[in-house]
């Protein structure tokens, strides 16, 4: 999936930042946070 994707990404590359468009256009943000990928979602306005 693009989520799971987007968490290998960031493990593997610390510096990245990745935004996950869900189908139902949801919107998260990936990225590796000391160590640990950590994910935060963006509402809309």
């Amino acid at each position: 999936t693009r989520h799971r994707a987007a968490y290998r990404l960031c493990q593997a590359e610390a510096e990245c930042l990745v935004m996950v468009v869900s189908q139902d256009g949801g919107v998260k943000f990936v990225r590796q946070q000391e160590e640990q990928v950590v994910f935060w979602e963006q509402s809309p306005v």
